[in-house]
Formats: C-alpha cells, structure tokens, sequence
C-alpha cells in the first residue's frame, strides 16, 4: 500500500480558551479562511510540486510595491501607542522596547488579509497560523484520505537594537492527530527573507545559525512549545532618491516556507503571510535601525498629568472643538487624530524652505494677537508660552497649513513646564519610535 501526503492551510475556529500554543496562556487563533496549498480542485488529484511552489513563493511575494511602501503606514490600520508617562521618559536607563513574549501574542485574533501579524509596538510582531498536514494512501489505484496532524506554528521577532537586524522565534503547538499518520517523513521549515521593493538593492543573511530546520513531524510534535530560531542581517544600499539617500532605506519581506516531503508526491510546499520590515542608516533616530513599517506611532498625552495637562488640554480642544482655541475659525479641523488625517514629522535637515522658524515665529504672534504682549506672564508672575498643535516638526505646522482647506492650527497660552515637558517627552518619542523624515503619527489624549 502506498501513501502521500498533503500540507494545507485551514480553517480553526476557537473561542478564547480552546487553543494555546504549547507553553503559552490560552489565545484566539480564530483564522478566517486560508489559502490551501497542497491540494487539487478535482477530486483527489494534487497539485504539481512545481506549482504549490509557485503558489507558495507568490504568497511571500503579495505586498505593496514601490512608492506605496513609503505610506503602508498612513492608514493607521495598525496604530502602536506610547504613553507619555511611561519611566523610560523620566529614566534613559529604561529600556525602551524589550522583546515580545508568546503570551502577549496569544491574545490576539490572526487572519491572512490586514490582520496577518500583530505589532505591539514598531520593533515587535508575531503571528499564529493554523496547519494540516493530511495523510492518504493509494487504495487500487485511487489516493484516498486516512488521517492527519493539526497544529498551530507561531512565528515572533523583535528587531535588534541599534542593529539592522532581526531575531525570529518560531514555535509550534496545539498538535492533534486523527486516523492513521506517518509521522516519520520530514517537515522542514525556512524563514524567506528578500529584498520588497525592486527599485533598491537590499539583502537578507544569516550571521549565525541555521538558515533552514528539517525535522520530522514527530520530532516537531514532541518538540511542541520548544523555540527554534533564526537572525537575519538586513542591509540596504543609497538608492536614487536624492532626498533620503543617505538613510538608505530599504524594504526587506519575511514569511515562513514549509515543505513537506512525500515519498509518493514529493515536496508538499506552502508558506505563510510575508511581513515587511524597513531598514535604514539614519542618524536622528535611536532604537533598531529596522521597523515595521505598517505599524502607525501613536504619543499618548493624559489631560490629568500635572506636569503638562495644560499642554495635553490644548491638543484635545484643538481636536475636539477647535473653537476653544486660537484662531479657533469654525469648521476647521487639526491632523493627527485616530483613524484620521495623520501628521507627517518635519526634520530639520530637510526643512529646506525653512518653515520649522518660520512656524514659531507665526505661533508667539497669533498668541500676542489674542492675549496681549504681555502672554508671557501670568497674573501671579508665573511664566507661560505659546503652545501649538500641529506641532512645528510637522509637515502640517502652522507655517505650512493651507487655509483654503478644512485643515487649520491651533495656539494658547499655557504654563511654560507644561509645554516644555510635553515637548522634551515629544522630542525624545520621535527618536525612541525611529519616526524618520516624513514618516506619519498620531497623538492622542485620554483623561
């Protein structure tokens, strides 16, 4: 009697407490329907090897391209909040991000279309895929299906600190079997990592360990909640464009390969979503030098901190009722709020028209039209400034805004700790969250 085999994607449909990877709290693995791969649409017939590769590598491949990876981000579809009052704002001998754990992982719902990976933050993603392996025999002459492995393949990375490189965990679990196996053949997984975007020349290696795992399905399933790992060096080269050259930004995609080896069929290929990361050389900024660049930054500010609610008060008026500011025209609106408009940081090196000056020369004058020459003090001597939202490192400051549209600025008179806290806090975030020239963020303000 002979047998084959098939690895497809299917479909689990859970509530919270029926899956968990192996050595992991219970998560919500309730993917929507997959592409399966491994399998024909007639009858018992199977796909040509030559094809599930095609299919597979067309899988890792299916992004965005060209100038479109410049604004994966602009959506805000995958927004990563950092609170203003976290301790690494008052304390630089905080870390400031530290890797993601498989528990945090588990608690999220994954899908094969926007939903693919979670961010928790631009340095950290995961991802939870659910397999079948499915066994068949030749039975006179017909390939008929007898049993199969079920499991669940979890794949993390945390980009490496002040590296451009990324650390991948991969781990499986959940495994149930049905009907008759044969465990014994090899499962050989490989983290594909190529460059995204044709129109620049970047490369993805291995410095150390292995570039591909093959083990049997027994020895994986006896393996369950045991991490395998890989590390991957993403280099970048200057590209044409003038204005970012010297960044070298580049688009790098990752995604699993998972081959199965038939004795009948020969390799069973499929893969898993591909993730884009995107790498660069640029010096204002700290943290990894690869991000995620489909994950959105957004600063979290509190209207009850003392040490800068005046601050975080101005921002929420300016975005709820702009009325309550200056010039607080009706109708009028601010970028850079939650499944809004975003706001785009301005760096000085390519300020070339100057409007970063020319912003705070517009904003102390819009406050002494309103409160007088004398805004600088308050009734009780207390010094104050001019506090602004857009902020002037923004392509959307005061300077730059365009009144023919519905977008305007908002200014007023705050205690000057106020506003220097929230943009010491602001300043360091942009460097903490590698926010390059023109890359878009949030703010937001909670009570």
């Amino acid at each position: 009697m002979l047998f084959a085999a098939v690895l497809a994607l299917t479909t689990i449909a859970t509530d919270a407490t029926a899956v968990a990877v192996a050595d992991t709290p219970p998560g919500r693995f309730a993917l929507q329907p997959g592409i399966t791969l491994g399998t024909g649409g007639v009858g018992d017939s199977l796909l040509p090897p030559a094809e599930q590769t095609r299919r597979a590598v067309a899988r890792l491949h299916d992004h965005p391209r060209g100038d479109a990876l410049n604004h994966l981000a602009d959506a805000g579809k995958h927004p990563v909040i950092t609170d203003a009052r976290s301790p690494r704002f008052a304390d630089a001998s905080v870390q400031a991000y530290t890797p993601v754990t498989w528990e945090e992982c588990a608690g999220h719902t994954y899908d094969n279309e926007e939903n693919s990976y979670w961010y928790r933050d631009k340095f950290n993603f995961c991802r939870f895929e659910a397999f079948k392996v499915t066994y068949r025999e030749l039975q006179n002459g017909t390939l008929v299906e007898v049993g199969h492995t079920n499991f669940v393949l979890g794949l993390k990375a945390t980009a490496v600190d002040r590296q451009n490189a990324v650390s991948f965990d991969m781990r499986m679990g959940n495994f149930a079997d049905d009907g008759k196996t044969y465990k014994e053949w090899p499962l050989s997984i490989q983290l594909s990592c190529d460059n995204a975007d044709p129109s620049r020349t970047s490369t993805c290696t291995e410095p150390n360990g292995p570039t591909v795992y093959r083990n049997s399905v027994a020895f994986w399933q006896a393996a369950a909640g045991t991490d395998f790992s890989f590390t991957k060096t993403m280099t970048t080269t200057a590209t044409s464009d003038t204005t970012y050259k010297a960044e070298m930004r580049g688009f790098l995609a990752a995604g699993l390969f998972i081959v199965l080896e038939s004795p009948i069929e020969g390799p069973e290929t499929t893969s898993s979503p591909s993730v884009l990361m995107r790498c660069d050389s640029a010096a204002y900024v700290t943290g990894s030098k690869c991000v995620a660049p489909d994950a959105t930054s957004v600063l979290r500010f509190s209207a009850s901190d003392p040490t800068l609610s005046e601050s975080a008060q101005l921002i929420r008026d300016a975005q709820t009722d702009i009325t309550l500011t200056k010039p607080g025209i009706a109708g009028k609106r601010v970028p850079g709020v939650l499944n809004g408009a975003p706001l785009h940081r301005l760096y000085s090196a390519y300020d070339f028209n100057n409007d970063i000056k020319a912003s705070r020369r517009r904003v102390p004058k819009t406050c002494r039209l309103y409160w007088g020459p004398k805004y600088t003090v308050d009734s009780n001597g207390n010094a104050r400034q001019c506090d602004e939202y857009p902020f002037a490192t923004t392509y959307e400051n005061a300077a730059r805004v365009k009144t023919s549209t519905v977008f305007d600025y908002a200014v007023r008179a705050i205690k000057k700790e106020h506003n220097e806290t929230a943009g010491r806090i602001y300043g360091t975030w942009l460097g903490y969250d590698h926010i390059l020239d023109g890359d878009p963020f949030y703010v937001e303000i909670v009570p």
